[in-house]
This record gives structure tokens, sequence and C-alpha cells, in this order.
């Protein structure tokens, strides 16, 4: 069961980055998806295949944050 001590640090680990490099400024639907991963990842510990399952939401994590922040940046040159 060491391992569900490891993943619980790295959640947390994450969530203190993730408050650390918050800013004052406009919220956007991507600052919702920092939390939510965090909380997939802590449930992901108690899943059998703990290591699989943290990296699809870092995978799905990563490539959300880049999709709305390409979106962003469109719609700003657009207008």
């Amino acid at each position: 069961m060491a391992h569900v001590h490891l993943y619980a640090d790295n959640g947390g680990l994450t969530a203190f980055v993730w408050l650390l490099h918050r800013t004052a400024r406009q919220h956007t639907a991507s600052d919702v998806l920092c939390p939510v991963a965090v909380v997939a990842v802590l449930a992901a510990t108690f899943t059998p295949a703990p290591v699989l399952i943290t990296g699809i939401l870092a995978t799905i994590l990563v490539a959300s944050t880049l999709l709305l922040s390409a979106r962003a940046t469109a719609a700003t040159h657009s207008a």
C-alpha cells in the first residue's frame, strides 16, 4: 500500500503548484481542469492500475489545456 501514499503526495503537490500559479485574472474553464484532475488522480490511487490511469488523466489535462489556450488565442486575434 506504499504506492497509495506516494500518489496522494503527488496529488497534493499538484494542488500546491496549481495554487501557486493562480493569479488575479479573469477565470476561465481551464481553471476548473486542474482541481478536477487533482481529485481524479487522488481517486485513481484506489484503482487496480493507478499509474496507467494517472498517465491518461495527465494526458487529458495537457491536451485540454492546450486546446483551450489555442481557442482563447484564436478568439483574441480574430476580435
